[in-house]
């Protein structure tokens, strides 16, 4: 779940309906891997690479810390591991190739994890998650490699991946934050794509890559206000009754 700052209240929004907007972003970025046969498993891994969030999300939790709404990035190291788990598998049920790139991803954002825990059940966890998802991308790596060929293979599992990640990249920008400053993201070959801000809803982006003039995005949000919550019971049942509004952007060329 994404919490994002509103004055004096938390916009909440879902994991699923961020990695939704991802897609829908990739969906108007003509062939963006540079091979029409791996469009569709691209876009499925794009729109469905935090599938794992839907079970918790029904019913989230507080940082005991803070009695605050869990941001996606507070998870206990065990939850995060179990959610990109799951979210692996279900892309990898769609695609061999989703469930590469999507590992990839995850395995990129646990491998910077651990440098930064330092108690032993946190570390177990990141170390076994990777461990695991080697073996998993290991295993479809090398189905991949007999279908297409193994540079064919390598070459796409790499592209593939950080292709994931731009979409990812600036579907987080749009959702976590009010956006205020250009954002400048690396395309995988290399071309820098900047997203600057006119207004609120309004962002300009050059160079133009879309397939439409203008492109729309919108997302629903549920507002809390920024307080603590007492348990995990206080926070869902607020959630239960929370107003729910919906964000929205249009994106056009600079």
């Amino acid at each position: 779940m994404i919490r994002r700052p509103a004055g004096s209240d938390w916009l909440l929004i879902s994991q699923v309906e961020h990695a939704r907007i991802a897609g829908e972003v990739a969906d108007h970025w003509p062939d963006p891997m540079g091979d029409a046969s791996l469009a569709a498993p691209l876009r499925h891994a794009i729109r469905n690479h935090d599938n794992g969030w839907s079970t918790w999300e029904q019913a989230p939790r507080i940082d005991p810390d803070t009695g605050w709404a869990r941001n996606f990035t507070e998870m206990p190291t065990v939850d995060a591991c179990a959610i990109w788990s799951h979210s692996i598998a279900d892309c990898a049920n769609h695609s061999p190739w989703g469930g590469l790139w999507v590992s990839r991803h995850f395995c990129w954002l646990g491998e910077r994890g651990r440098q930064h825990v330092t108690d032993a059940p946190s570390r177990q966890a990141f170390e076994s998650f990777l461990d695991t998802q080697q073996t998993l991308q290991a295993r479809w790596l090398a189905q991949l490699a007999l279908e297409r060929g193994e540079s064919h293979a390598r070459n796409s599992g790499e592209i593939g991946f950080r292709l994931v990640q731009f979409f990812d990249r600036l579907s987080l920008w749009l959702c976590c934050e009010p956006e205020t400053s250009p954002k400048p993201l690396e395309f995988p070959d290399g071309r820098i794509f900047e997203f600057a801000p006119r207004s609120p809803t309004e962002i300009g982006v050059r160079p133009w890559a879309f397939n439409v003039s203008i492109l729309e995005l919108s997302v629903p949000v549920a507002r809390l206000p920024m307080q603590p919550y007492a348990d995990d019971a206080a926070l869902q049942a607020a959630l239960a009754h929370a107003p729910r509004e919906t964000l929205r952007w249009t994106l056009a060329g600079a």
